[in-house]
């Protein structure tokens, strides 16, 4: 990391992160003594940056983080609703990139650099009350939400998106879009406050009603302007019926604003759309507090898994959390299944993990089991961040047992949330079928140290 100063040729002052600070986890930190949330006003966090080869770039109030849009190579200004866990005395900010670059590990990218960042009072109407959604009722008169049109042109059909009577929860007024598959692609979203833990036993969590015809969206964190890769839940098909979504809220949104968005699955996917009753649960009594790893012991069952994204499985919830495993589970709970029907799936199942501090001689590590079929014939195997090569240390055992795996997390990411994926990747033509589908479980996940990794 460098401070450029105007004398420079730069006509700024910038905190510059390069290449090696960004592949290494870099960052920028300032502590910051703050009032009371019920004292103060709403705040708003404001940077004006750039940056290069860079997928997000995080902001973390202490343990909470919010990740905002890699600007590209000119300065941008962005700002966002600062939450609970940065209120309330001492508050340490830290900035830099929000995930480590596969290419990192055969050549240093990535550049961010920082020309000033402010608290600063929120407009009226801009965040969400602490524990709420921002209009989560979607009445039109309140507006809130984002209704992202930008790009829409008329030659290629007809694409809508707004707030609009009758069309929610109980004929009341809902977030809808409509697209005719036409080539036009249109989104939505609104924010929400999660709250610190209130509860030792129960976490946070949220929930959305929601109808559809046809079109198939995904809900995520983040947002899809610019070049940043949201964070999808799920993916949702509209089935003509009314459907509640209930999900624990991963630790990394505790204390935080985060966007939830709704997108569809590109400009092609045809038919409506439409969200209500966007609601935060302060202590929802299925969330298991864990302020390292969502879910480790995957207890929150009959609770819908926060963050996958699946093609060709042919099952209809190809990631669910269930009470229990055939055999029982490493943890004694429940356990979370992968499963396809079609050796043509594409799974992929996300979590997020706080990676804990190297010691001497001793370095971050992510463990957790595994059961697979005897013969699953699809690629199974765990990544690392935004690695998307295999290498055959990645793959998990075949066998009817249980498997413990070990991965190695970046030291440098140290004292910060990293994702981790497990993967399901088509197998060997031709393709074949299986009746009743096949199943990859996973329990007991857990960060430690170990000697096994290196620096």
């Amino acid at each position: 990391m460098r401070i450029l100063s105007s004398t420079e040729g730069t006509g700024l002052d910038l905190v510059w992160l390069d290449e090696t600070a960004v592949c290494n986890g870099g960052m920028v930190s300032q502590v910051v003594e703050m009032p009371a949330r019920e004292v103060a006003e709403p705040f708003v966090f404001e940077m004006r940056h750039r940056s290069e080869d860079v997928f997000g770039i995080d902001v973390y109030a202490n343990r909470s983080v919010r990740t905002v849009a890699s600007a590209g190579p000119r300065f941008v200004t962005q700002r966002f609703c600062l939450g609970e866990a940065a209120y309330g005395g001492p508050v340490e900010l830290r900035i830099g990139a929000s995930e480590r670059d596969s290419k990192c590990a055969s050549e240093t990218r990535g550049l961010i650099e920082i020309d000033r960042f402010s608290i600063l009072r929120a407009e009226v109407g801009e965040c969400p009350e602490p524990g709420s959604a921002l209009n989560g009722e979607a009445i039109l008169e309140e507006g809130g939400w984002w209704l992202d049109d930008v790009g829409v042109n008329p030659i290629n059909g007809i694409a809508t998106v707004g707030l609009e009577p009758g069309v929610g929860r109980d004929a009341t007024d809902g977030a809808r879009m409509y697209q005719d598959g036409g080539g036009n692609l249109v989104s939505m979203g609104t924010q929400l406050s999660v709250p610190l833990p209130s509860s030792e036993s129960f976490g946070p969590g949220f929930r959305f009603w929601w109808k559809g015809e046809g079109m198939e969206v995904f809900p995520a964190f983040g947002t899809p302007r610019d070049n940043f890769a949201v964070n999808p839940l799920e993916i949702l098909t509209g089935d003509g019926e009314e459907h509640i979504n209930i999900y624990c809220l991963p630790p990394w949104t505790y204390g935080s604003v985060v966007e939830l968005w709704f997108i569809p699955l590109g400009a092609v996917s045809a038919g409506e759309f439409v969200v209500d009753d966007v609601q935060v649960v302060s202590a929802d009594p299925n969330c298991p507090v864990s302020n390292d790893i969502l879910d480790p012991n995957f207890d929150s069952a009959p609770n819908r898994w926060p963050g996958y994204i699946y093609g060709g499985t042919n099952v209809e919830v190809p990631v669910e959390i269930r009470d229990a495993a055939p055999s029982g589970s490493p943890s004694g709970g429940g356990a979370i299944a992968l499963s396809y029907a079609s050796s043509s799936a594409n799974i992929q199942f996300h979590n997020w993990v706080w990676v804990p501090e190297a010691e001497e001689g001793l370095f971050p590590v992510l463990s957790f089991y595994s059961r697979l079929p005897a013969n699953p014939v699809v690629q199974v195997a765990g990544l690392v961040s935004r690695n998307s090569s295999f290498t055959p240390a990645d793959y998990l055992a075949a066998g009817v047992d249980w498997q413990r795996n070990e991965y190695c997390l970046p030291s440098g990411w140290s004292g910060r949330w990293l994702r981790f994926r497990v993967e399901v990747r088509p197998g060997p033509l031709p393709v074949q079928t299986f009746d009743p589908p096949n199943v990859v479980w996973l329990d007991d996940f857990r960060t430690t140290t170990s000697a096994g990794c290196l620096e």
